[in-house]
């Protein structure tokens, strides 16, 4: 478990927790980032990065049903375009599975509306998700069936919910509260020779566009690297040794495809910027796949992490 050292309250009636590196429980940090009042540190013994102290209600399930800014929060229009946004990357990462593992039993955790789940269910797979938002669950249950998805966290699920073949996390580690438990739960969970996948955001590369972005902004953009409800902030080695830690045998990373989220908005913002997104992910796959891995400049880290 993340070490737990202090409560203290704040202004407005919060309260905050001060809490210990997860990835190696070590208390000596140095601060990386400040963004409305909150600090992300860096951990001077292991190199992870998180928001401490943290908003306890940011490190809560209440979070994700009190701020929905994804599909959950779309109308319908808007939430098939949101799935069409990311469709690429699903048909990535499925492709790529496809050459290593058979379909068999699958979870989603923070399976948001469902969208997914429904694309593994088109490869062959048996798909289960659970998501800490009601409403999600609801919208997610029309596709699946009520008895495929469950409301809470992975560590709510019933004993006999496993084993699975396979549990995906799409951008879903860096809002835990305790990742490296969760982890250790889902490696649990996972039956022999089970595949564990996850995508977060690759910090390496969204701290060197942030400063940029901020400084062109002069201070005055409302989010960067988000603390308030990304509570762990991954770099390559930093979710490498999460998932070593947690138990799983090999870690391969791969340059994904991008989100094209920015599609869902008509805004001339989103319209200029999509297509540069695109150009950039396309140049960082290719770097990477030249350098045989070694160059990695992805906005976002793509893992696959074998039992």
């Amino acid at each position: 478990m993340t070490g737990l050292r202090s409560w203290n309250n704040i202004s407005g009636g919060g309260r905050v927790e001060q809490i210990d590196c997860a990835l190696c429980g070590a208390d000596k940090t140095t601060a990386v980032w400040v963004e409305n009042g909150l600090t992300v540190v860096r951990c001077k013994q292991c190199g992870l990065m998180y928001t401490n102290p943290r908003d306890v209600s940011e490190a809560t399930g209440d979070f994700f049903e009190q701020t929905l800014s994804g599909p959950e929060a779309l109308d319908a229009d808007e939430a098939m375009m949101w799935d069409a946004s990311r469709r690429a990357r699903y048909d990535e990462m499925l492709k790529r599975l496809a050459g290593f593992r058979g379909p068999g039993r699958h979870l989603d955790v923070g399976c948001g509306l469902g969208y997914f789940c429904q694309a593994a269910e088109e490869n062959g797979w048996e798909s289960y998700g659970v998501d800490p938002s009601r409403r999600s669950c609801v919208e997610a249950a029309k596709g699946l069936g009520m008895g495929r998805v469950f409301v809470g966290t992975l560590e709510d699920l019933p004993g006999d919910a496993g084993p699975f073949d396979l549990i995906s996390f799409w951008d879903v580690l860096e809002h835990l509260r305790d990742p490296a438990n969760t982890l250790k739960q889902a490696h649990a969970l996972l039956a022999p020779g089970g595949v564990l996948f996850a995508e977060v955001p690759n910090t390496s590369f969204h701290l060197v566009y942030n400063r940029i972005r901020r400084f062109l902004e002069r201070g005055k953009g409302l989010m960067y690297l988000m603390p308030q409800g990304h509570l762990y902030h991954y770099t390559r080695a930093t979710l490498k040794g999460m998932l070593q830690n947690a138990g799983f045998e090999r870690v391969d990373f791969f340059a994904g495809e991008p989100t094209r989220v920015m599609l869902v908005g008509k805004n001339a913002y989103s319209r200029t910027l999509v297509p540069l997104k695109i150009a950039y992910n396309q140049m960082a796959k290719s770097l990477f796949r030249l350098s045989r891995g070694r160059i990695y400049l992805s906005n976002s880290l793509s893992v696959f992490a074998s039992k």
